[in-house]
């Protein structure tokens, strides 16, 4: 089954988790307020939500359900 991680809030601290999560091989579900502060994530193969009620519906669907904010 494959884990999908929902981060939401991509500041000093979230993005550069959110980043480490990618390069390990993590499935990530991103969204910040600020669209720009996705782009590099979505790059590296995140996938951005349109809103963190967004995010946790992609999580619940999944059966693991990861949900950090950083």
């Amino acid at each position: 089954m494959e884990i999908i991680i929902g981060f939401i809030d991509l500041g000093a601290m979230g993005k550069p988790m959110a980043s480490n999560l990618i390069k390990k091989g993590g499935s990530l579900r991103v969204y910040d307020l600020v669209e720009e502060k996705m782009k590099p994530l979505i790059f590296q193969r995140a996938l951005s939500c349109g809103s963190s009620r967004e995010v946790a519906a992609a999580l619940s669907t999944k059966g693991v359900a990861p949900l950090i904010h950083g």
